[in-house]
């Protein structure tokens, strides 16, 4: 029960300190992104790496935006651009697209500081931990195979939780 209660605490504060440092962050980076807007400061560039980590840790997804240009002899290009790759574009619909995400961001993280202090948010952890584990290294947590996983953990949770003690007998004795 001391590890469970030493594991448990250890991510308690790392999910804590991790998204508040993301929050502050986002803050300051949307700090520094409102400078640019009416300074143009032409060294912002510099940070849109740290910028498209941060929305990739928020799960801020990327806007298609359209565009239209002029082209040789009087026609025009119409297409799709990505926002992420046009953060330094000063066009109002890239603007106000880029301060959406930085809002997003901010929400996420603020809310993933609350949800640490949630009782449900950390029995639901306990509950899909499989799910949880495979979604942390990139897979769908609604694959057939996540699934029959989950099933597995539900009816041989409770006999390893039952039988630990002998469980770990078993495991010393093959040692010493």
């Amino acid at each position: 029960m001391k590890e469970f209660l030493i594991i448990f605490l250890f991510m308690f504060f790392y999910r804590l300190t991790i998204n508040i440092a993301y929050l502050i962050r986002t803050n300051h980076y949307a700090a520094k992104y409102s400078i640019y807007i009416v300074k143009q400061d032409t060294y912002f560039a510099k940070h849109t790496y740290a910028i498209l980590q941060l929305f990739k840790a928020a799960d801020v997804t990327d806007y298609q935006i359209p565009f239209t240009s002029p082209s040789d002899f009087g026609y025009l290009t119409q297409g799709n651009t990505s926002l992420f790759h046009n953060i330094e574009n000063l066009r109002e619909e890239v603007v106000s697209a880029m301060i959406h995400c930085f809002a997003q961001a901010a929400g996420t993280f603020r809310h993933r500081i609350i949800e640490n202090f949630s009782p449900i948010f950390w029995i639901n952890c306990l509950i899909f931990l499989p799910r949880k584990i495979f979604e942390y290294l990139g897979l769908k947590g609604d694959s057939v195979s996540i699934k029959a996983l989950q099933l597995l953990y539900w009816l041989t949770a409770p006999f390893l939780l039952f039988f630990r003690d002998n469980i770990y007998q078993y495991i010393f004795s093959l040692f010493g």
